[in-house]
């Protein structure tokens, strides 16, 4: 239930910044259902509340590096498309070294 909140509360800022960085409702509402996958694949490595601290930095770098306007004839999340990209990789980097690090520690303590 942790996890669930945590995203959606991930999801929520990214839909305020999304909001706050284009003016325009459907773009947030799509900023915030794309990177919501992202918070999602961290929230699996990360127990209860703590994927929140990742999911504020997400929020904090889509603030600072997002597109401030959209390009002219552009998809809405064509803009978005790169950062997104590059919090996916990042995510399932982060969430297979947390896994890793764990059977490894599991595996030394039998």
């Amino acid at each position: 239930m942790k996890r669930l909140l945590s995203i959606l509360i991930g999801a929520l800022a990214a839909g305020v910044v999304g909001y706050i960085k284009s003016g325009d409702e459907p773009t947030a509402t799509g900023v915030a259902l794309a990177f919501a996958i992202p918070i999602a694949i961290i929230a699996v490595g990360l127990p209860g509340f703590r994927s929140l601290v990742p999911a504020a930095g997400f929020a904090v770098l889509m603030l600072l590096f997002g597109p401030a306007e959209r390009t002219e004839g552009s998809n809405i999340l064509t803009d978005w498309a790169f950062l997104w990209m590059c919090f996916t990789v990042a995510a399932l980097l982060v969430t297979g070294w947390l896994v890793v690090s764990r059977r490894r520690k599991a595996s030394k303590i039998q």
